[in-house]
């Protein structure tokens, strides 16, 4: 996946998760190990349906479905 300049902090999520960096510390018998919890950044997540529909499909875009690149975008890559 590629990011748009000053992407960092998406960039830096991306690099960890596709190495395995990014599992939750926790302590057991006072050893430090990794988890099966991974730990997404604030801002990179949505709490309710209606937040992903809106990112994924913008208003805009959904205003004129048939003229909207990203939304022929989205339908040519799922064929």
């Amino acid at each position: 996946m590629r990011t748009a300049e000053g992407e960092t902090e998406l960039r830096d999520f991306l690099h960890k998760v596709g190495n395995g960096l990014n599992f939750e510390k926790i302590v057991v018998q006072g050893e430090e190990i990794d988890s099966d919890v991974i730990k997404i950044p604030a801002g990179m997540s949505v709490s309710k349906p209606d937040e992903l529909i809106d990112f994924v499909f913008p208003s805009d875009a959904l205003a004129n479905p048939l003229e909207s690149k990203q939304i022929v975008s989205l339908v040519l890559d799922s064929v």
